[in-house]
């Protein structure tokens, strides 16, 4: 899986992923990178957070990677969409 679904893209999420995501993390250093996170996130939307995590962590790993594969597919058409809907 590629950093970023395209060069082009602009949203927070890719340069998220190309800046400072790394596939060789271990999954200590995963989790310490998502509690720094979680320490900055506004109080009011982690319970949204928490929400999400449980719905993860119930489905099986087939519909998680759907799930991911379609996220990437909308993040990298994007822009087609957009001018689709006018």
């Amino acid at each position: 899986m590629s950093a970023c679904p395209t060069e082009k893209s602009k949203s927070k999420f890719c340069n998220f992923r190309t800046e400072k995501w790394n596939y060789d993390m271990t999954t200590k250093d995963i989790k310490s990178e998502i509690q720094k996170s979680l320490d900055k996130v506004p109080e009011s939307v982690l319970k949204d957070i928490l929400e999400f995590l449980k719905q993860v962590e119930n489905q099986p790993i087939e519909k998680v990677n759907l799930t991911r594969n379609l996220r990437d597919i909308l993040l990298e058409d994007k822009e087609l969409l957009e001018r689709l809907a006018r």
